[in-house]
């Protein structure tokens, strides 16, 4: 356990390395009386930034090389993200200009393995625009991806939400209408989206339009070389750099001293294109319903085990379609080419119930119990969606792996395939 000593030693360090980039300094460091950590704010003037450091990360960083490197690499985007109107202020490739609050520190969800954190995030481009949604994290993630930098999950909260914004599942509403539910979003630790050269320039260009001259302009500078925008565009921060200087070849950019970017002459004569292509994309966006998203596209998830299928869930997925229940299934569902997760997100996402087939090889899989994390962040606002069934499996083997699961209502393998369909047509079946 950490001592207060090595507490305070680290958090003297950290607060040691602020003043080496443009003048941040420790705002303040509060302690959570529930938990060995403490939520940390820096920045200079009015700009400021707050993440949750852990009192073991605070303990060894001194000691610690990795982290240092980490810590480093943070305030240095930090820093030179303060040139903008707001540090927190972000550009999604949908053509929408953002700005993030993440609010500190994450909940706990009784009953499940997961957490939680509250992120209002703006639409720069609407005045009153608002989406107000809560990022679950899955105790897998806290343990594996997390664990040993926490400048990893401020980096995923921004680009989850960029995603979100992106795919149209996070809709803006005025702050006198936003509804009372929160919109659920799940942690995405990497992107999943493979985007060209001529798809890195549009969007470093609108981002210097939007967050640059539409925020302060022509002459308003705009970071290029952003660690965080690389993560979102799955590209390295050189080839974002690169992509800058073919811009200013262009004409659109005028570059400035350590990668910074303003609006270039031909940039400002294709703002009717730019402007265009976000009234699209928002008009896209409003068109959806987002106090009362539009019907499930399928009616079960069943998440499994693949050791599973020949002798029990196929059999399963296939007497449930002959009962006219729609089934998202893998082998139902997947085309050639299609990409797995994206697929496994869409079906999770518009399913209205997920059936858990847990079995001896589903307790060994991390991949299905990421499908499962997945449901159970679903179950946080008290609709239960998750139906299990337990394949080869005794009581104490589910209480083992999961009490909160074990306390639900389950049917068996061995009851039969007929029954358990039944069962499962009655318990989804509306009222």
């Amino acid at each position: 356990m950490a001592t207060q000593q090595e507490i305070d030693a680290g958090l003297e360090y950290f607060k040691l390395l602020l003043p080496k980039t443009r003048d941040l300094r420790l705002l303040s460091a509060i302690r959570l009386p529930d938990r060995a950590a403490q939520i940390i704010t820096i920045g200079t003037g009015p700009k400021k930034v707050s993440i949750v450091f852990t009192h073991k990360f605070l303990s060894e960083l001194i000691a610690r090389a990795d982290y240092q490197q980490a810590a480093t690499s943070y305030i240095f985007g930090v820093a030179h993200r303060m040139i903008h109107r707001n540090p927190m202020d972000f550009y999604c490739m949908s053509g929408i200009p953002i700005q993030v609050e993440i609010e500190w520190p994450t909940n706990i969800v009784p009953t499940h393995a997961t957490s939680y954190v509250r992120v209002p995030v703006y639409n720069l481009r609407e005045r009153d625009g608002v989406a107000i949604c809560d990022i679950f994290i899955t105790h897998q993630q806290t343990v594996f991806d997390l664990k040993e930098n926490p400048f990893i999950l401020h980096t995923a909260i921004v680009n989850t939400v960029r995603g979100a914004v992106d795919s149209r599942r996070l809709h803006f509403h005025t702050r006198a209408d936003h509804p009372i539910e929160t919109q659920m979003l799940e942690l995405e630790i990497n992107s999943t989206t493979v985007i060209t050269e001529d798809e890195i320039e549009r969007f470093l260009a609108g981002k210097v339009y939007w967050t640059g001259f539409k925020q302060g302009g022509k002459a308003t500078p705009v970071w290029i070389g952003d660690d965080i925008d690389a993560a979102y565009l799955r590209t390295e921060v050189r080839s974002l750099i690169q992509a800058s200087q073919i811009l200013e070849a262009e004409k659109k950019l005028v570059l400035h001293p350590n990668d910074y970017a303003s609006t270039g002459v031909h940039l400002l004569l294709e703002r009717k294109t730019i402007e265009s292509r976000i009234e699209q994309s928002e008009q896209s966006n409003q068109n959806v319903p987002s106090s009362a998203p539009s019907d499930p596209e399928w009616d079960v998830f069943i998440c499994h085990a693949s050791e599973d299928k020949d002798t029990f869930v196929r059999a399963l997925a296939e007497e449930l379609q002959r009962r006219g229940t729609k089934v998202w299934y893998d082998e139902f569902t997947l085309r050639l080419g299609d990409s797995l997760r994206r697929e496994i997100d869409r079906g999770l996402s518009n399913s209205r119930y997920g059936i858990v087939i847990l079995s001896p090889s589903f307790l060994s899989k991390g991949w299905a119990q990421k499908e499962l994390d997945g449901l159970v962040a679903r179950e946080v606002h008290g609709k239960a969606v998750i139906l299990p069934i337990w394949h080869n499996l005794s009581y104490p083997d589910v209480v083992k792996y999961s009490p909160t699961l074990a306390d639900k209502v389950a049917a068996s393998s061995f009851e039969g395939i007929p029954v358990i369909a039944r069962k499962i047509v009655d318990a989804i079946r509306d009222p």
